[in-house]
């Protein structure tokens, strides 16, 4: 057994059911492609779609490999770093960085992040945008680096976590699944240098 998660926001469980949507089958689809491709290695990444009064993210070490419906978790509420959620799992150790673009991105109905090596390898060469410095997966901090980049770049909808991973911002999960694959077959297409 790995050694015990410790989450940066406690977890308050509204409702302990298991969610249904259209939406969610279609994460469970695109986690399964991304897992085949490399992209999320083991227990790494999540996803996420906006909803009227929060978001569905997978939960805490979710494989997305082998997601299900009751891999994933409605986040309803965030409050002095409690998270209230409807669902059967701790929402992902993301929760705080997904929580912050959907705030300050009202155009984005979809978040995807992974850990696309080939990008994080090469991003500088292709200028892909990048948060300023390396901070704890899963943090406060990180979030807050998220925020800093969104304020001075707001437009931009596929940056690089410094030394994490990539996110990948859409107005739809189809929209995010794209720029997903398309930086990807860039960044691995490009001669090395």
């Amino acid at each position: 057994m790995g050694k015990e998660l410790v989450l940066p926001f406690e977890t308050i469980f509204m409702q302990e059911i298991c969610l249904t949507d259209e939406k969610i089958r279609e994460l469970i689809k695109k986690g399964r492609l991304f897992w085949n491709k490399g992209l999320a290695p083991g227990a790494s990444g999540n996803l996420s779609f906006r909803k009227e009064n929060g978001f569905v993210i997978t939960s805490t070490r979710a494989k997305l490999s082998t997601l299900s419906l009751e891999d994933f978790v409605e986040v309803v509420r965030l409050e002095n770093r409690k998270v209230w959620v409807r669902g059967k799992k701790l929402p992902s150790s993301e929760t705080l960085l997904h929580w912050e673009i959907y705030k300050m991105r009202k155009d984005i109905n979809a978040i995807f992040h992974l850990h696309d090596a080939e990008v994080l390898g090469k991003g500088e060469k292709f200028q892909i945008p990048c948060t300023f410095e390396e901070k704890p997966e899963g943090s406060y901090e990180l979030a807050q680096e998220v925020v800093k980049l969104l304020k001075i770049e707001p437009e931009i909808s596929y940056f690089i976590l410094r030394g994490h991973g990539i996110v990948s911002l859409g107005k739809s999960i189809g929209e995010a699944n794209r720029l997903v694959l398309t930086y990807h077959n860039i960044v691995k297409g490009a001669k090395k240098v």
